[in-house]
């Protein structure tokens, strides 16, 4: 059986290098930093080839068998298409993922 591995684009094909250079790679009290959005959720994922459940995995998230997360399709979601479902991700959940993908240290 094939795995088939959902895709989490946002139109352009950011880097690591690129993620590290935005104000939501840095640590919280420092200035400047700004929390991160779906989009550089989505960005990170793509550039790390992770999917939802391995997002969620990191994270410390729930996740199930067939469905992968839906803490991480919440964090995912494009506020102005389902304002319903669309969450921020917590600092201590995307700075986990920092560190995982190598784009910062501890």
């Amino acid at each position: 059986m094939t795995e088939i591995r959902a895709q989490y684009t946002t139109g352009n094909s950011a880097s690591l290098s690129d993620i590290k250079g935005r104000a939501c790679a840095l640590r919280f009290a420092e200035p400047g930093y700004e929390p991160p959005t779906w989009r550089d959720l989505r960005d990170l994922m793509a550039a790390t080839g992770w999917t939802g459940s391995e997002v969620a995995q990191i994270a410390g998230v729930g996740e199930t068998t067939n469905a992968g997360s839906r803490t991480v399709r919440k964090w995912t979601a494009d506020p102005e298409k389902t304002p319903e479902n669309a969450r921020g991700i917590p600092y201590a959940a995307w700075r986990l993922l920092l560190i995982n993908a190598g784009i910062v240290g501890k």
